[in-house]
């Protein structure tokens, strides 16, 4: 275990904000907590990690009650009273008293957003978010993805507006994008409905993901959820489409000559690390990498050999 003077990387304590969060869930599923469970296996930092921001979330609870420190949180108590607060670099806002606000992450950043009333939000990089209140509680996402888990008090729900198309439901853990045609979203667990531009709306259970044009397919999840925990999951995707995203994260372009762009690419790769991903592109691919001009250049091997 880590000791409590070392410093643990901010997304390390990010994911164990996220895990706190989903842990006291209404909605927590046995999948939920074998992941979990995988998760503390995976790094020692990790149960250090989940330690501390647990100790954030008694601490809060236990100076809104005069009585002693608990085990168990009160969920609603901590939504209810607690401001803002940073622990080892996660970021946990509440949100419950203004009306509307924006929320922003910049590029490479990552960033968890408690609302209130059993709802939350992790940005990924370059997102933004507008929330409003009324009978119930409006998200706009203006650009960029993010994780959604409501577990709503009141009849009314949640609604999440993009690109045309509006995400409806009560009790959910979604991901969703905002795409250059709308939005696509993928529930975890939970349902929702999604209605786009074009077409009836879709109904959606946890597994289904579905884009704009309302096409519904039930991709991986671990893949596709990554990013929360700072990674990238490639499965023979096309280099170009990958050096595009990881784009996303970092402000040093990647770049695939269209020579080399339809190669395929997989394995796990860290976000904001663009170059070390060219590294490793290199040695499994018949490509070059070419730092010029502040960019970096994935290019035809020298003399072709594959």
């Amino acid at each position: 275990m880590s000791r409590p003077s070392e410093k643990i990387p901010t997304a390390i304590m990010e994911a164990a904000g996220a895990w706190v969060a989903r842990l006291h869930a209404d909605d927590r599923t046995r999948q939920d907590e074998a992941r979990f469970r995988a998760w503390l296996a995976a790094d020692p930092r990790h149960a250090e990690a989940f330690d501390r921001v647990t100790l954030v979330f008694e601490a809060a609870a236990t100076g809104l009650k005069a009585e002693k420190p608990r085990r168990t949180v009160d969920r609603r108590a901590v939504f209810a009273g607690l401001g803002a607060v940073c622990a080892g670099g996660v970021g946990i806002g509440l949100w419950s008293t203004a009306r509307s606000q924006t929320i922003e992450t910049a590029v490479g950043e990552r960033r968890s957003v408690d609302l209130g009333g059993g709802c939350s939000l992790v940005l990924d990089t370059d997102t933004k978010v507008r929330v409003r209140r009324a009978d119930s509680l409006h998200l706009q996402l203006d650009r960029g993805r993010i994780n959604l888990a409501a577990a709503m008090l009141t009849p009314d729900g949640v609604v999440l507006e993009g690109g045309g198309c509006t995400l409806t439901a009560t009790a959910v853990n979604a991901d969703v994008r905002l795409e250059l045609d709308g939005l696509s979203a993928a529930v975890l667990s939970g349902r929702a409905r999604m209605d786009g531009p074009s077409g009836p709306g879709v109904v959606l259970v946890a597994g289904d993901r579905v884009d704009a044009a309302g096409r519904v397919d039930r991709p991986s999840m671990d893949k596709l959820t990554a990013w929360r925990l700072g990674r990238l999951v490639f499965d023979e995707d096309r280099l170009g489409s990958a050096c595009a995203e990881l784009n996303r994260y970092s402000a040093t372009p990647l770049v695939a000559d269209p020579a080399v762009a339809d190669l395929k690419v997989s394995g796990v790769y860290q976000t904001g690390r663009s170059l070390d991903f060219a590294r490793a592109a290199a040695q499994i691919l018949p490509v070059d990498v070419v730092r010029r001009d502040g960019v970096i250049r994935l290019t035809p091997r020298a003399g072709g050999a594959g």
